[in-house]
């Protein structure tokens, strides 16, 4: 998922998660990808980390949601 993940946003991703997995929190996150025909697209991704029986990271669970339409509205106010 990391590689598709925005370069700009990469960083901040990835610092939100692991700080999550370091206090064993909820995390939010909203972030570009770039999607297989080469478009921008938001992801608002939530989610919270999954330990196995010696407290390890398992996985990481969670939701992810388009949220471009959103987002390219909210810029194109600003713009206006």
């Amino acid at each position: 998922w990391e590689e598709i993940t925005h370069y700009e946003d990469r960083e901040r991703v990835r610092k939100t998660i692991d700080e999550s997995v370091s206090v064993g929190q909820r995390f939010v996150s909203e972030y570009r990808i770039v999607s297989a025909d080469n478009k921008i697209r938001w992801i608002s991704e939530r989610g919270c980390p999954i330990y196995d029986e010696q407290g390890e990271v398992e996985a990481i669970e969670g939701v992810l949601e388009d949220i471009s339409l959103f987002k390219f509205s909210e810029l194109a106010a600003r713009e206006a």
